[in-house]
């Protein structure tokens, strides 16, 4: 058995015994406990005898904002990088969305041109834009152009089927 005592430095006799035990129960390694008052009236004239003043408290007080502040300024780094790693993110983020636009509608064999006039994105088989562009006049609209670049709106707006809105005179 293990103890912790607490001793009256006056008489040397122990105030306060916490006794640990370690056992084996169930498979699983615990310790058990024993609390013991051997002289409670000593005990409660210690723990009387703890006087904390505004001196105290004034340096607790003192600490703690220091630790505060410190913790404050990681704060305001740690916000500070972020935002730059964010704006970074934005930033690119609208070219890349692109690139994976333009990925997706090769892999599933479409392309996308747009109207500038009418701002509407039309979806057609890959490969209709190089027909489309030896004689523009013969359909019905013929301002159609490929999908400009920066314009990340487009393609996450409205995509129209180009079969159903665009053919020929």
């Amino acid at each position: 058995m293990t103890d912790i005592s607490v001793i009256d430095p006056q008489n040397k006799n122990a105030i306060f015994r916490l006794g640990f035990l370690p056992a084996f129960t169930q498979g699983r390694f615990h310790l058990s406990h024993k609390i013991g008052f051997v002289n409670i009236d000593k005990l409660v004239e210690s723990l009387n005898s703890f006087t904390m003043t505004d001196v105290y408290f004034s340096w607790c007080y003192s600490e703690l904002s220091q630790l505060w502040g410190e913790v404050a300024e990681i704060g305001q780094t740690l916000s500070e990088a972020s935002d730059i790693i964010m704006d970074g993110w934005l930033s690119r983020s609208a070219a890349q969305d692109i690139m994976a636009y333009q990925y997706n509608d090769s892999v599933r064999g479409v392309e996308k041109v747009w109207d500038p006039d009418g701002q509407n994105v039309y979806e057609f088989e890959a490969g209709w834009y190089d027909q489309y562009q030896l004689n523009p006049g013969q359909y019905n609209i013929s301002t159609l152009e490929p999908m400009p670049d920066g314009r990340v709106d487009l393609w996450e707006g409205t995509i129209l089927d180009g079969s159903a809105y665009v053919y020929q005179n």
